[in-house]
């Protein structure tokens, strides 16, 4: 089993306080769980903005977790050593990491620009709509209170 150890950035020191002996192999399964759930809420986001926090949170995690598992004695380091047969795919998924970086930058930078921009514009016009409608509607009261109580008055 692969222990945790404090030169390794991907285990915490929260996390061996709490489970001084916890293996790598468990502390991938957790973090990839977390990821999980990040790339969930991804799948479930119903609107730019929501969406937008989400990729501002995954982030900083991801970020973090592809160091974890870069790190000098990190995980993809002990696969290389402990298992050889893996490196080809280990080196794969390594090159992977920036990759998704750059690509949650992007999307966060398209999603930011669309709501500062087209977005913006489009709920600037229908609030311009919805105000020329309510004035609409104010003019319209006014004729039925002009017309049915002003004019009751006129007949006598």
């Amino acid at each position: 089993m692969w222990l945790c150890t404090r030169k390794q950035t991907g285990c915490s020191k929260g996390d061996m306080n709490s489970t001084p002996a916890q293996s790598i192999d468990e502390w991938l399964l957790a973090e990839h769980r977390r990821i999980r759930e990040i790339t969930d809420r991804v799948d479930s986001a119903a609107g730019l903005p929501e969406l937008l926090a989400i990729l501002a949170e995954a982030r900083p995690t991801l970020a973090a977790h592809f160091s974890g598992e870069e790190a000098d004695e990190g995980f993809y380091d002990r696969v290389r050593s402990m298992a050889p047969n893996q490196t080809e795919r280990v080196d794969r998924l390594e090159r992977e990491h920036q990759a998704f970086l750059s690509e949650v930058d992007g999307l966060a930078a398209r999603a930011q620009a669309c709501l500062a921009g087209p977005m913006a514009q489009i709920f600037g016009d229908a609030r311009s709509l919805a105000q020329r409608i309510r004035k609409h509607e104010v003019a319209e009261d006014q004729i039925v209170a002009d017309s049915l109580y002003g004019d009751l008055g006129q007949g006598d």
